[in-house]
């Protein structure tokens, strides 16, 4: 882990690299409060770079936070979900916004983490005056984007395996024609049914059957006082085959098919 950005022991006129300051590792509830003891720190070289080894044990985490103190207690912290940490207004806004929004820390997958950080850290900073002042930046700017994210993030997995089972889709097309120059027109119905098996798997992944599929056209020709012609298709069980049957039946002068 190196590279730190941003002077919390003094006003701050740009974002600059820190040297000299304690760099601690630590557990953070929900809250924001440290839990337990220090797990380890250091000091930053002169370019603001750092180096921690993390105990035994201690693995990259949500709850786990790389920490700087200055004056008046004043702090930054960026959560540790990944080998290079920077501290910055940015990381310290990021994990404000997870404990506003009483996120589990610790049940946060790292990578959703990196991924959210990544996208923020692209918005262009103007360093100002103090802290707040960077921090109301990020609220304007990529507040509300971030709380839609930390939403996608504690989205409970869907179990692939409750949607397995049988399905069936049906759908009708209406179709009207009219025609400038005579003086009859066509009216047309598409019927489709299908039949479908999906079977959830355990890694999330669904595979679709495709069992078969059913369908019925039927079009109308003539005019507001006869029927011209009458022409269908089917392709589909027996008991709607009778159906068009019966309607075929019908007295309809012209040719059918």
């Amino acid at each position: 882990m190196k590279f730190i950005v941003g002077d919390v022991a003094a006003a701050i006129s740009g974002l600059e690299p820190v040297r000299g300051a304690t760099v601690e590792l630590i557990r953070i509830d929900n809250s924001g409060d440290q839990v337990g003891d220090v797990l380890a720190q250091t000091v930053t070289s002169i370019d603001g770079s750092y180096m921690l080894t993390l105990p035994t044990g201690v693995n990259l985490a949500g709850d786990l936070v790389v920490r700087i103190t200055g004056a008046g207690n004043s702090e930054m912290r960026a959560q540790v979900v990944q080998e290079a940490v920077n501290i910055s207004p940015t990381s310290e806004f990021i994990l404000r916004k997870f404990i506003e929004n009483e996120t589990d820390l610790k049940v946060l997958e790292p990578s959703a983490v990196v991924k959210l950080s990544g996208r923020v850290e692209q918005f262009d900073l103007t360093a100002g005056s103090d802290l707040s002042t960077l921090f109301e930046q990020l609220e304007a700017s990529v507040g509300e984007y971030i709380e839609s994210q930390i939403e996608v993030i504690q989205a409970e997995p869907g179990n692939a395996s409750n949607i397995s089972g049988t399905y069936r889709s049906a759908s009708m097309q209406l179709a009207l024609h009219d025609s400038k120059v005579y003086s009859s027109g066509t009216f047309a119905v598409d019927l489709w049914r299908s039949n479908f098996v999906f079977t959830g798997n355990a890694d999330g992944s669904v595979e679709v059957e495709h069992l078969g599929e059913e369908s019925a056209w039927g079009s109308l020709h003539g005019n507001d006082e006869q029927i011209h012609g009458f022409n269908y298709s089917v392709d589909m069980e027996e008991k709607i085959r009778n159906l068009f049957r019966r309607f075929q039946q019908l007295e309809c002068p012209g040719d059918r098919r």
